[in-house]
C-alpha cells in the first residue's frame, strides 16, 4: 500500500477487491484508507456516523462489489453501473489468479505477490480522466 500512496494521485478513487464479503473480518479493506491515504468507495468503517445509512449502504455495497471477486472484472463493472459507483483504481490484494485484464478498459499499474493495482481507462458519465491516474 505504500506504493499506492507514493505513486497514485491523491484524488483516486480505489475499490479494493478482496473476495472477503465480510466487511468485519477484511482487514485489507478496513485498512486501506488508512495505509494508502486514498479513498477506498466501499470501506463501511468511518462511516457508522454519517447520516441516511450510509453505513449500511456500504455494508451492501461491500459485500456485493466482492462477489465479484470470483467472476472477473466485467462483473465490477457491471456493478459499478448498476450502483452509479465512479472509480479510478482497482487494488487486488494477494492474488492467487491474476483476472484477465481488458487492456481497452484497464491498464496495469502494479503487478507484485502483494497485489495488482488497475487503473481504469474508459471515460464514464461523470468521471474526468486524466493523464495523471496512468503514472508509474
Amino acid at each position: 500500500m505504500d506504493w499506492i500512496a507514493e505513486k497514485t494521485p491523491k484524488d483516486s478513487k480505489f475499490l479494493v477487491l478482496t473476495g472477503n464479503p465480510e466487511y468485519g473480518i477484511d482487514p485489507v479493506s478496513e485498512w486501506f484508507p488508512t495505509l494508502s491515504s486514498r479513498q477506498s468507495l466501499t470501506t463501511p468503517q468511518l462511516h457508522e456516523w454519517l447520516p441516511n445509512q450510509e453505513f449500511s449502504n456500504r455494508v451492501l455495497l461491500h459485500a456485493e462489489l466482492q462477489a465479484c471477486a470470483s467472476w472477473d472484472l466485467e462483473c465490477v463493472e457491471t456493478w459499478s453501473r448498476l450502483n452509479s459507483i465512479q472509480f479510478t483504481h482497482i487494488y487486488i490484494p494477494n492474488p492467487v489468479l491474476i483476472p484477465s485484464v481488458d487492456i481497452n478498459k484497464y491498464q496495469i499499474l502494479y503487478e507484485h505477490p502483494g497485489g495488482i493495482v488497475l487503473v481504469r481507462k474508459e471515460i464514464k458519465e461523470g468521471f474526468i480522466y486524466h493523464e495523471k491516474y496512468f503514472q508509474n
